[in-house]
């Protein structure tokens, strides 16, 4: 399914990413604290607050150790 608020993520945020996955995820650094670096790096890049970033995020093995579904708590990514 596709979930409105991550709108841009497949074709835009992750292809940014990929290179940076592929050299330093998950020996350096987890896809999780790297997504939460990005997320707050896009923030201030966009004018908002500097906000520092917290490592130590463990990477879920499957799904099944994810978060509940964020669905309806965000508005969505291309509005």
């Amino acid at each position: 399914g596709t979930f409105g608020a991550n709108a841009g993520l497949p074709t835009l945020a992750l292809k940014l990413l990929e290179p940076i996955t592929q050299k330093y995820c998950p020996d350096f650094i987890s896809n999780a604290d790297l997504w939460a670096l990005a997320a707050n790096v896009a923030t201030k890049v966009m004018g908002g607050p500097e906000i520092p970033t917290r490592f130590g995020r463990t990477d879920a093995k499957s799904s099944a150790e994810s978060v509940e579904s964020q669905v309806g708590r965000l508005p969505d990514g291309d509005k």
